[in-house]
């Protein structure tokens, strides 16, 4: 959830051989990278990382749209995210790329808060 250190070289993603970054097809390519959880989630007493159980609460997919047509959540609806432009904003829905699974963006307070109150709640 919360990157806590990017690992780029390849002898530091070699020590998790069982990661498919760790596969030799990926070592030396420009954009690999494994990103590695922090300990504690914004220095409050959750951890960093972990898994969800199914909520429809934390579901992006508007309804009624495809997987990648999301309703962004009020507090994210400013983002910028990775992979990302602002063509991504229509007007009832965020188009989602399509190059990956994750997407990063730059937290402030509110969205902190945010995530803290997910994590504590799901």
């Amino acid at each position: 959830m919360q990157i806590g250190e990017i690992l780029t070289k390849p002898e530091d993603i070699k020590q998790f051989y069982w990661h498919p970054h760790a596969q030799d097809k990926f070592l030396n390519e420009k954009n690999n990278a494994l990103y590695l959880p922090s300990k504690t989630l914004f220095n409050t007493n959750l951890p960093g990382y972990g898994t969800f159980k199914y909520s429809s609460e934390l579901v992006l997919t508007k309804e009624g749209y495809s997987r990648s047509q999301w309703k962004l959540p009020k507090v994210l609806q400013n983002s910028d995210f990775t992979y990302h432009s602002d063509a991504s904003k229509k007007a009832d829905y965020y188009q989602s790329a399509r190059i990956g699974q994750e997407f990063v963006t730059l937290g402030n307070d509110e969205i902190k808060q945010w995530i803290i109150d997910l994590v504590e709640t799901h």
